[in-house]
């Protein structure tokens, strides 16, 4: 929920303020789902009476009837698979619906245990700054330009967490046994240690140092270190793979995303590398344009081949970082929960139409786009008629640069190749793309010990790779193109 941040640093502090309260308001909030669905399940296994055992009969029945509707208005071949992934879907929104009023019945008919004075002194204080913060939070969006549903949104969270310590102050807040009820203390231990955990790592980390992240110099004097093989060593089938009329190889691909980390962000700086790399090469290298905001994104053209490369930077701060997993975060919500509960393997359709449906949130905060951090890359796209030209154009990144990269050219029908980005098949349908361009247009090459790669499923062409240790393994972009290199042959004239 990070909205453009304000001109000034007092609105600045002011809206981190804000932000931190309403953190403190999901805390609450997800320790109470977590508790009320661990009474629902308690209550499922435990109970056995008859019309509990009956109405078990009935809603198996249901999920069986609907799953069988489902399958046949799904317009795919009818089978036992077709059934089977019906199956699983309708058992999703059955076990979503009971849970919710499971949730609500718990919480209206069944919690009512007087109330207790001394949760009431802890928790009726606690009303007056959320109370507070209800009028502050929707100034502070407001003067950071955010949207109206966000401005919206940051007046009721903080007036319906107080309303929630109220209910638990007025209701009670234990059983009769002493247990409590409404937020079990083991829920909110663990996930107020993971939050705090989180904060920790995106207040104190950088995704990447701008001084240890700076490719090598450039050498064409000493030919030994053009290339790298080693004896008895396959290569990756990428080795064998070129884009554009320029025969443009997977070690250049990496190099033209890598450099676009480089801390000399201009045209005259980055033009010079460019030409000095393809030395070799000959041709007229020119830097038609190079973005001042984020995402970060130069686009380079070759005259004679009539070659256009757009490369995108990944993230170099916490900030950078959070603003674009919001494009994965449903998706990186659904894989934590599959592994806490690996029954949840649902057809893919269903995934990417879950995945879908679980962003509407973020479309309200943001002016109803769940796009926005593509805009820009699109906008120049669309503004330079570079895909209406008839010319050869293709996207490149690395990381977070480069799953941008990749969601731009399934939507835009451009060549894409990504280098340790996260994956893509589940935003799909969220981001406005199918998975049959996203098959035809985008390369992933990728390294199975970069936590980034584990996000969402790759699709279009993968390439594994291994990173072994070099002189510049402290930056694992350049040690990814020192990889490509090594095992491919490679001449470059970077040393490695």
């Amino acid at each position: 929920m990070i909205s453009p941040q304000g001109d000034s640093a007092a609105y600045q502090n002011l809206y981190t303020c804000c932000l931190l309260v309403l953190l403190c308001c999901t805390m609450l909030f997800v320790h109470l789902v977590f508790s009320l669905f661990w009474e629902i399940i308690k209550v499922a296994v435990v109970k056995s009476t008859l019309i509990f055992r009956e109405v078990k009969v009935v809603i198996f029945l249901a999920i069986f009837v609907g799953s069988g509707i489902y399958a046949g208005c799904a317009g795919n071949s009818f089978g036992i698979m077709t059934l089977l992934g019906s199956c699983l879907a309708v058992c999703w929104f059955a076990a979503f619906i009971v849970a919710v009023l499971g949730s609500v019945g718990l919480l209206v008919f069944c919690y009512r245990e007087e109330s207790h004075e001394a949760y009431a002194i802890v928790l009726l204080p606690l009303c007056i700054p959320l109370v507070l913060f209800s009028i502050l939070c929707p100034v502070s969006f407001t003067l950071v330009n955010a949207s109206t549903g966000a401005v919206c949104f940051a007046f009721f969270y903080p007036f319906l967490t107080a309303c929630l310590i109220l209910y638990i102050c007025f209701r009670g807040s234990r059983k009769p046994n002493g247990e409590q009820f409404v937020i079990k203390r083991r829920f909110a231990v663990f996930f107020t240690a993971a939050y705090l955990a989180v904060l920790i790592l995106t207040v104190t980390s950088r995704a990447y140092s701008e001084n240890s992240c700076n490719l090598p110099s450039v050498n064409h004097s000493n030919a030994k270190n053009f290339s790298i093989s080693e004896k008895n060593q396959p290569k990756y089938p990428i080795c064998d793979k070129t884009w554009t009329p320029l025969r443009l190889n997977v070690a250049e691909m990496a190099y033209l995303s890598f450099v676009a980390y480089q801390t000399n962000w201009n045209k005259q700086d980055l033009s010079k590398s460019i030409r000095s790399y393809f030395h070799y090469r000959k041709g007229q290298w020119n830097v038609s344009y190079i973005s001042e905001g984020n995402p970060r994104y130069y686009h380079l053209f070759e005259a004679t081949r009539q070659v256009h490369i757009i490369g995108i930077r990944g993230s170099v701060s916490a900030g950078e970082w959070f603003e674009y997993l919001k494009l994965w975060s449903e998706v990186i919500s659904y894989q934590l929960t599959s592994e806490a509960l690996p029954v949840q393997r649902f057809p893919l359709s269903f995934v990417t139409s879950y995945v879908s449906a679980s962003s509407f949130l973020e479309r309200i905060l943001h002016h109803n786009r769940p796009d926005y951090s593509l805009k820009s890359i699109e906008t120049y796209i669309k503004k330079t008629n570079l895909n209406s030209k008839g010319d050869n154009i293709i996207l490149t990144g690395h990381s977070l640069g480069g799953g941008l990269a990749k969601i731009i050219g399934s939507r835009q029908k451009i060549q894409a190749v990504s280098f340790s980005s996260p994956g893509e098949v589940c935003i799909s349908k969220k981001m406005g793309f199918s998975l049959e361009d996203l098959q035809r247009y985008t390369t992933s090459v990728v390294s199975r010990n970069d936590l980034v790669t584990w996000v969402d499923h790759h699709g279009g062409l993968v390439q594994f790779i291994g990173r072994k240790a070099s002189q510049h393994d402290q930056c694992h972009a350049v040690n990814i193109y020192c990889e490509l290199k090594r095992s491919c042959s490679f001449q470059t004239p970077i040393t490695c």
